[in-house]
């Protein structure tokens, strides 16, 4: 019953997670929190390694989930869960695309869909650091604020590689805590 449990929740994110895995954060917190699979600082832990290790953060989240839950094949249902929805539905655009490509109607729910996957990607870092704050010292809540706020500023003025960023965070995270 695990694994159908794990598949389904999975597909349902798979499903719903349209524009990448920044967009499952908040779909991922609110199922795994709620249904107590992990904490708050498991699930921050959580999203932090599944950026680290190469791959999709919606399959690199699944695996690590499944495998705590159910083991091997616990992790190899949630990464099947997660990505069927997305092989469904891209073999059946890719049948029709011409067709829907060309309809207004595609470009309208494109346009559409696009606003919402940014409100849900920021939805989802000021959620997580929301309910991290009350959790940490005030000196550490400003730290990371800053430490934020400085990613957040060099991420927009592309003025460094995002890779350097991670480092150089990783760095001031050695340093500060």
């Amino acid at each position: 019953m695990i694994f159908l449990d794990l598949f389904l929740m999975f597909f349902r994110l798979g499903l719903f997670a349209f524009g990448g895995g920044y967009v499952m954060v908040p779909l991922l917190q609110s199922e795994v929190i709620s249904r107590g699979l992990l904490d708050i600082y498991e699930f921050v832990s959580l999203i932090g390694l599944a950026q680290m290790t190469p791959g999709p953060l919606g399959i690199n989240s699944a695996a690590y989930i499944g495998y705590e839950l159910a083991g091997a094949i616990g992790a190899i249902v949630s990464v099947v869960g997660v990505i069927a929805p997305s092989f469904i539905i891209i073999i059946f655009i890719c049948h029709f695309f011409k067709k829907f490509y060309e309809q207004g109607l595609t470009q309208s729910i494109l346009g559409g869909i696009r606003p919402v996957t940014i409100g849900l990607i920021a939805s989802a870092g000021v959620s997580i650091f929301m309910m991290l704050m009350p959790l940490e010292a005030s000196n550490d809540i400003i730290a990371k604020a800053a430490i934020i706020l400085v990613a957040l500023v060099l991420t927009l003025t592309n003025k460094i590689n995002s890779i350097w960023i991670v480092i150089i965070s990783a760095v001031l995270g050695i340093l500060l805590y």
